[in-house]
């Protein structure tokens, strides 16, 4: 699952966080943080343009 892909249910994003939260923790360890870094950019990024789009539709 690519960033740039929209999510729409509720239980994809949960899942996708999960996902994510445990690629994190297991990154951690091996001295990733600039993905997590990324990651944390991408999904602000996301949150973003979910709330623009209920704000304009």
């Amino acid at each position: 699952m690519s960033a740039n892909d929209v999510i729409t249910s509720d239980e994809s994003r949960d899942g996708y966080l999960k996902l994510l939260v445990t690629a994190a923790v297991t990154h951690r360890e091996r001295h990733l943080q600039p993905f997590v870094i990324c990651w944390l950019i991408t999904f602000y990024k996301y949150l973003l343009f979910i709330a623009l789009q209920r704000l304009l539709y």
